[in-house]
Parts: C-alpha cells; sequence; structure tokens
C-alpha cells in the first residue's frame, strides 16, 4: 500500500509539473511580444553567441550578466525557435521543473501528502509566474529572465545536496556540487547558495558523526569548480584579473566613489522606480546618462 501510495503522488506531481508549464506558456502567449529589463541584453548575448562572436554585447566582452542563460537560449534558437520564444521556452520549462526539487524537499520532510500540495503550490504560485507581480506602475510586467533557470538549479542542488548527506552515494554529491556551479552560471547568487549549502552539509554530517564522508565533500566542490573554470577564465581574459562577476566589481567602485555625496539621491531613485513607477532617473544614472 505505502509504495502504491508514493507512485500514485509522483505521477501526480509529475502531472502538476505539465500543468505548470503549459500554464507558463499560456501566460507568454497572451502577453506577447513585450520585453523587459535585463532579458533583451540575455537575447542579444545569445544572438552573439548563436552568430559566433562569443560572449559579447555591442562588440565588447561582456562581464556583468551570467553566461548560462544566453547560452542555454542559444542552444534552442539552433532548433528553429525565434531567439524570443526559445528564451521563453526555456523560463516557463525551468519554472515547470522547479515543482520536483520542491516537491522531493517537501516528502522528505512532510510526506507524499505534503509533496504533493507544495508541488501545487509552486506551479501557481503569482510570484513563480511573474518577476515582481505587484511591481507598482508596470502591471503590463511579465518578466521571464534568468530567475526561473536559477531557481531551479538552486532547489535542484538543495535536494542533491540533502541526498547526499541521507544517502551517501558519490553521484548525489558529485551532483549537487555541479549544480552549485550552474546555479553560479546563471545567477550570482549562486556563490552564496554554494557557501550556504557547504556550511548546512558539513553542520549535518558532523552532526550524524559522518565527517569522515568528506572525501566526498571534497569532491563535490573540485566538480562544481570544474563546471564553473571556464566562466572564471574568461572573466580574467576580459578583465584582466580574477574576479567572479564583474557587477560586483562596478559595484564596488561605484560605491567608494559616489556612497557619501549620492546616497541619498541614489535612495530617491530606488524609491521612485519601486514605488512611484517611474524608473527613468534610474535608468538615466544606471547607464551614466547624468553624469
Amino acid at each position: 500500500m505505502a509504495a502504491r501510495a508514493v507512485s500514485a503522488a509522483r505521477r501526480t506531481i509529475w502531472t502538476i509539473a505539465a500543468g505548470a508549464a503549459v500554464l507558463r506558456l499560456l501566460l507568454l502567449f497572451v502577453r506577447g511580444d513585450y520585453i523587459w529589463y535585463d532579458e533583451g541584453y540575455y537575447l542579444l548575448l545569445s544572438r552573439s553567441l548563436r552568430a559566433g562572436h562569443g560572449f559579447m554585447l555591442n562588440g565588447l566582452p561582456h562581464v556583468a550578466l551570467s553566461p548560462l542563460q544566453p547560452l542555454l537560449v542559444a542552444a534552442l534558437a539552433f532548433t528553429g525557435l525565434p531567439d524570443l520564444w526559445a528564451s521563453r521556452v526555456l523560463a516557463a520549462v525551468c519554472g515547470a521543473l522547479l515543482v520536483l526539487p520542491v516537491a522531493f524537499l517537501a516528502g522528505r520532510w512532510f510526506g507524499q501528502r505534503g509533496a504533493v500540495t507544495s508541488a501545487l503550490f509552486t506551479a501557481v504560485f503569482p510570484a513563480l509566474l511573474t518577476f515582481l507581480p505587484f511591481f507598482p506602475g508596470d502591471r503590463r510586467n511579465l518578466y521571464y529572465g534568468s530567475e526561473p533557470l536559477y531557481l531551479l538549479l538552486a532547489m535542484s542542488a538543495i535536494a542533491a545536496g540533502a541526498r547526499a548527506v541521507d544517502e551517501g552515494r558519490w553521484r548525489w554529491w558529485l551532483a549537487a556540487g555541479a549544480l552549485c556551479a550552474l546555479a553560479y552560471l546563471a545567477r550570482l547568487e549562486g556563490i552564496v547558495l554554494s557557501a550556504a549549502l557547504g556550511a548546512v552539509t558539513i553542520g549535518a554530517l558532523a552532526a550524524r558523526g559522518r565527517l569522515s564522508w568528506w572525501p566526498r565533500a571534497v569532491a563535490a566542490l573540485l566538480v562544481g569548480g570544474a563546471v564553473a573554470a571556464p566562466y572564471l577564465l574568461y572573466m580574467h581574459s576580459a578583465m584582466g584579473r580574477w574576479a567572479i562577476s564583474g557587477r560586483v566589481q562596478d559595484a564596488a567602485t561605484e560605491g567608494a566613489r559616489w556612497r557619501a555625496s549620492r546616497l541619498a539621491k541614489e535612495s530617491d531613485m530606488i524609491r521612485a522606480m519601486l514605488w512611484g513607477g517611474d524608473p527613468r532617473p534610474f535608468l538615466r544614472h544606471f547607464y551614466a546618462l547624468d553624469v
């Protein structure tokens, strides 16, 4: 009976995931071709990659946005999909597959009923269907960029890490390391995820008296490093120094130069964009149009 219940729950979760994909594709179709936020930059980067020009924007090596989203969009575009729909199909599929690691983690803690309930909420939760769905002044916004891809990789890394600690199998340790690196290649926040997951994993092993598994943790770290290495080498060649992101360097430089004199002004810009629905002051400053 227990095995039958687990099998039924799994079928239900896969059905929910399929429904989540259909729902997202339908919303994207209704939305039309409107492009917002960084989606346009990702599309330009993917077009440059597909054309064989490399990770370039306006003819220059790009170091701010992470590379995985445009790489996957470029790969999908080779199937004949238009660039825009390649991006959105990727986002819809990733958003739908997010159901699976969430359901696994919920099932681990709350049983099969919790897994199905979590899968359903993940499939229809508004914040996972839109980007900033309650964004004042931008009700038309339905943005699909790198967030769905990042969330899928991040939650999958956590799920793989949980299985690694529970079962000790090498494949789950290696998968967790690779998924953390891929999450970093999707968004810079993956660095924080990797550090947090590593710390929690070591703590869990210590609590369970399994510190003898440290070679598995080292192997996961090495796999993650190998996956991220090509991008780190690219960053070094593009910037002339080792860095995890050009965006971090730009932010640090900008903060050192302008923090004292412009903090209040920048806060006003952000408030105007978030709560006043007027992004123009922020965009002018962001693109250095007012300096």
